[in-house]
């Protein structure tokens, strides 16, 4: 794009051939795949998660600490009366968690 604005020529790109997949099972187990070449194992999730890591930090340098919003209750459970309220604090993170596949 940078190219393209300065008015320059586009240079023809050429994608990967070969590419490392490393795919976690959910269990602190994880598959990996490169080429031809297959592996398994929790040695592997411990790269897996240090990549991640690693590649998510590049993102959150600098940045502010933000503050918790005030969260209403849904109009629903609000409706349902306090027991449903005490049910809805009480309970984990229901979602899988932006990035959850199952």
């Amino acid at each position: 794009l940078r190219r393209r604005l300065l008015g320059l020529g586009l240079r023809p790109w050429q994608p990967q051939g070969s590419y490392l997949s490393l795919i976690s099972t959910g269990n602190k187990y994880c598959v990996a795949a490169k080429g031809t070449w297959g592996w398994e194992g929790a040695w592997l999730w411990t790269v897996k998660d240090w990549i991640d890591r690693t590649w998510m930090d590049k993102y959150g340098a600098g940045l502010p600490e933000m503050p918790e919003p005030a969260q209403e209750p849904p109009p629903v459970a609000a409706a349902a009366g306090p027991e449903a309220l005490a049910c809805l604090a009480a309970a984990p993170m229901r979602c899988g968690g932006c990035g959850a596949k199952v």
